[in-house]
């Protein structure tokens, strides 16, 4: 088991930060893991080691991050001055490179249609990410039926603005949310029932709470 679904298993739910404000409210909340979304080649490195120092576990929102660039040797220099736990990105060579530098990773696919879904899955068996995140992330069935294809741990992302669209999302296979909404930030996962056979819903039943 990876540390990012042990960490989910704990709270489900992944802080999205974009600003300032936000990233000084996720120090002191609940969550175990964070997506830094915002920054530039001066800035994030620091806010990683605050978030770090906090006890989360920091992924780096790569394909967000001004002054960038998209090849082996940005994914180095993030991992030798930023360096986050883990790196999510749309783009296959990223997810690629960073496995080199021994990040965790998450792929994310946007499911504009039935190709897209194929293409991304196929990319996905290519890439090996630790996990994968489905965008948007309200759509249970498609999140459903992704979950049953693939052993990776999935991540349910964009759009999720309220409690049901959480639980609705975990109910059907994701392992996490990811938001950006603050109001989301408190809510934490009871599992109750046994466990013996990973991802059955008839062995367990996931219920979201506020902590």
């Amino acid at each position: 088991m990876t540390e990012l679904k042990r960490q989910l298993a704990v709270c489900p739910i992944i802080a999205v930060i974009r600003d300032d404000a936000s990233l000084e409210l996720v120090l002191k909340s609940p969550v175990r893991c964070v997506l830094l979304a915002y920054g530039d080649l001066v800035t994030a490195g620091s806010a990683v080691g605050r978030l770090k120092a906090a006890g989360k576990l920091v992924f780096l929102n790569f394909d967000m991050i001004d002054g960038l660039g998209t090849d082996q040797a940005a994914v180095r220099f993030v991992a030798r001055r930023v360096r986050p736990d883990g790196i999510r990105s749309t783009r296959s060579q990223i997810i690629k490179a960073a496995h080199k530098e021994q990040f965790l990773t998450v792929q994310s696919l946007f499911l504009l249609d039935s190709l897209a879904l194929r293409n991304g899955l196929n990319s996905v068996l290519n890439c090996s990410p630790t996990a994968i995140e489905v965008l948007p992330g309200i759509m249970p069935r498609i999140i459903g039926d992704i979950s049953r294809r693939c052993s990776l741990p999935l991540i349910a992302g964009g759009l999720i603005r309220s409690q049901k669209e959480a639980q609705d999302a975990l109910a059907a296979g994701a392992a996490g949310c990811a938001t950006s909404d603050r109001a989301l930030w408190g809510l934490s996962l009871c599992v109750r029932g046994g466990d013996k056979k990973a991802g059955s819903l008839s062995q367990r039943t996931r219920i979201l709470n506020y902590a």
